[in-house]
C-alpha cells in the first residue's frame, strides 16, 4: 500500500518544502515540511526534476501517514558527480525534536552504503558496505523496516542488514541530503516512494509477528 510517491517534478531551485505537486506525477503523500532539528537548511528540485542537497543536513519528512511500522522507502540515487557528504532516504521518523529515524543511503566520504538508526539526533552505523559509484548512473535504492529486520537494497541486491529495533513508531518517510552542492554535482533523488506492507501479506509471510 503505497503512501507516498513524488517525481521531483517542479521549477529549478524550488525548495522542497514548496513543492505542491503541479506537473508531478506520481505525487501524493509527498508535501514535504523540514524537520525542526534543522529547520533553516534547504534542499532543492533541480534543472532535472530531482531532489539535491541546496545545504549542509536538510532533513524533510513526507506528509504521508503509513498504515503500520513495516515499511519500504525507496528512490533513485543519480550520481552527477561524486560530490557531497551523505544521501540517505528515512523511514520511521518523527517529525519533531530530537531526530530519530532508521537511515539508508551512501556517504560520499567513506565510499560506503550504510545502514544507520538515529536516535536523539545521533547516528549509529548498524552496517555498511563498500563500493564506488559510476558518474552518470542511477542506483534504486530501497530500505526496508520489518520489526524483525532492517535491511538496505541497492538494484536489488542486498548491501546492509540488522536486527535492531530501537525505533518502533511507525513515523513518516523522509530524506536527509548533506552537503552543498549544485544541479551538477553530488547525488540526486528522484522517483521516491514509500509503502507499507499490509497485516495479511505480512501474516503470509510470517513476516516482523
Amino acid at each position: 500500500m503505497e503512501h507516498v510517491g513524488c517525481a521531483f517534478t517542479d521549477a529549478d531551485t524550488t525548495d522542497l518544502n514548496a513543492h505542491s505537486g503541479g506537473s508531478c506525477s506520481p505525487h501524493y503523500g509527498a508535501t514535504w515540511p523540514r524537520h525542526g532539528v534543522v529547520p533553516l537548511q534547504a534542499a532543492v528540485i533541480t534543472d532535472e526534476n530531482r531532489a539535491r542537497a541546496g545545504a549542509a543536513n536538510a532533513i524533510y519528512y513526507a506528509s504521508g501517514l503509513p498504515a503500520n511500522t513495516e515499511q519500504h522507502i525507496e528512490a533513485d540515487f543519480h550520481v552527477k558527480s561524486v560530490a557531497g557528504v551523505e544521501t540517505n532516504i528515512l523511514a520511521r521518523m518523527n517529525t519533531s525534536g530530537t531526530l530519530d529515524c532508521y537511515s539508508g543511503g551512501y556517504n560520499v566520504a567513506t565510499g560506503l552504503w550504510i545502514l544507520a538508526k538515529i536516535v536523539a539526533s545521533v547516528s549509529t552505523t548498524l552496517q555498511s558496505s563498500a563500493a564506488t559509484l559510476t558518474v552518470g548512473a542511477t542506483y534504486r535504492v530501497r530500505l526496508e523496516v520489518r520489526n524483525n529486520v532492517k535491511q538496505l537494497f541497492v538494484d536489488g541486491v542486498l548491501r546492509c542488514t540488522s536486527a535492531d529495533n530501537a525505533i518502533t513508531a511507525a513515523g513518516r518517510a523522509g530524506v536527509f541530503l548533506s552537503g552543498t552542492i549544485a544541479n551538477t554535482t553530488g547525488i540526486h533523488l528522484d522517483n521516491f516512494s514509500a509503502r507499507t506492507i499490509p497485516v495479511t501479506q505480512r501474516q503470509l509471510c510470517g513476516v516482523g509477528l
